[in-house]
């Protein structure tokens, strides 16, 4: 899927081209575009396809006798000065410095992915059990951290951390329960929310703190993957379920809320139930 991508965004270099379009032409939600692109490539499609536009840019300059306002207007830039501008951003230099030096320093070429680099399962010391639950509607009361964004190039570390910090501000409010909850919600394009807290069929309302909210969830299908050890790993198993094992299956992802669900195993750890909403094909 990502690998169509690739090839559409190629194809549409020198055109008009949002990431909603390229989405679009995947059939999937700009929501889960975005995070799979950057998943799979390294980073925000946005920045992918600026590289690549100035790749070709930076060749032009090279092997061509096109005035530079030519290759600007070829990119969609509407006058000189902006198209330097950004020409330096990514590559250090200005458009007349890089003709003038006559060497290829900036070359980004297209992303190409076999199967085994695109889903890659050595992360995991066994092949993750991915199972599918129905779930009645149910009620998650907490707080909720507003406005997080997947799309800039900081964003992962940034709303991690973010994220952290709100589990921990409520720390005092749930660390006696064992089913906590995290409610990642898509608000629109690369934008969300997340809410952490409770289930409030498992918690008593009138013992909340008076600033949570609850949060409804209708009934849904979900793909369902548990998680031991270390958080750094688990964009690993979101890759997992929706590379090897989603390609595989008759099921595809819904636009919706992903839920995670917190408990403790037997032996005392700490395992994460991760809730991806799917549909039958």
């Amino acid at each position: 899927m990502i690998q169509r991508s690739i090839l559409f965004i190629e194809d549409n270099l020198f055109n008009p081209l949002s990431l909603k379009t390229a989405a679009g032409h995947v059939h999937i939600s700009p929501w889960h575009f975005h995070r799979l692109f950057r998943m799979v490539a390294g980073e925000p499609a946005a920045v992918y396809i600026r590289k690549r536009r100035f790749s070709i840019a930076a060749m032009e300059l090279l092997e061509s006798n096109k005035r530079i306002i030519e290759i600007a207007v070829e990119l969609g830039f509407a006058s000189h000065e902006a198209f330097t501008r950004s020409f330096k951003q990514v590559t250090g230099i200005t458009p007349e410095q890089y003709r003038i030096r006559g060497l290829s320093t900036f070359h980004y070429p297209m992303l190409s992915f076999t199967d085994n680099e695109l889903f890659s399962t050595a992360s995991f010391p066994t092949t993750p059990d991915v199972r599918i639950i129905s779930l009645n509607s149910l009620q998650v009361s907490g707080l909720r951290l507003k406005g997080l964004n997947i799309s800039a190039s900081f964003s992962m570390e940034h709303n991690q951390k973010e994220i952290e910090c709100l589990w921990r501000s409520i720390h005092p409010a749930v660390e006696f329960h064992q089913e906590q909850a995290g409610v990642i919600i898509p608000t629109g394009g690369t934008r969300f929310d997340y809410l952490a807290g409770l289930l409030t069929d498992l918690a008593h309302p009138h013992c909340l703190p008076g600033n949570w909210e609850v949060f409804s969830i209708p009934k849904r299908t979900y793909a369902v993957c548990s998680h031991w050890g270390s958080l750094a790993d688990l964009p690993h198993l979101f890759k997992y379920m929706v590379g090897n094992w989603l390609s595989e299956a008759e099921f595809e992802l819904v636009y919706g809320p992903e839920l995670e669900l917190y408990r403790f195993d037997p032996e005392g750890g700490r395992v994460i139930d991760i809730h991806i909403p799917v549909q039958k094909r």
